[in-house]
């Protein structure tokens, strides 16, 4: 944290994570850049969280080690805040009221023979 303002992740690639980042500012947070060609862990070792704005933007974490605690912004899956909901969490961030929890996360790859017709989309 930068004094008292949570720093922030936003992480997401559409007018919705701009909003998101305008949001987090709005309510008192440093916004830092979690970026490097799509890596989602670089430059955010100093991230009190990360937003994961879509739902791209959430499963883009599903092979890598987060750099803080993930909310998940307007995803269809799981516990997800909406863009109304962000300055909250910012506010809750900075006084800290907040829990973490985890949750399991299985990974599944499966090989269609390119004979198959489910192969081609």
């Amino acid at each position: 944290m930068s004094g008292d303002a949570p720093v922030v992740v936003v992480r997401g690639d559409d007018a919705d994570a701009s909003a998101v980042a305008e949001s987090v500012t709005a309510a008192g947070g440093v916004v830092v850049d979690g970026s490097d060609g799509g890596t989602p862990a670089a430059d955010a070792s100093d991230a009190d969280a990360v937003l994961a704005v879509g739902e791209p933007s959430l499963f883009a974490f599903a092979d890598e080690v987060p750099p803080a605690p993930i909310l998940p912004v307007a995803c269809g899956v799981g516990r997800s805040l909406s863009r109304a909901d962000v300055a909250a969490a910012v506010r809750a961030l900075r006084t800290g009221a907040t829990r973490t929890v985890e949750h399991p996360l299985l990974t599944v790859t499966v090989d269609v023979p390119s004979s198959d017709p489910r192969s081609r989309t």
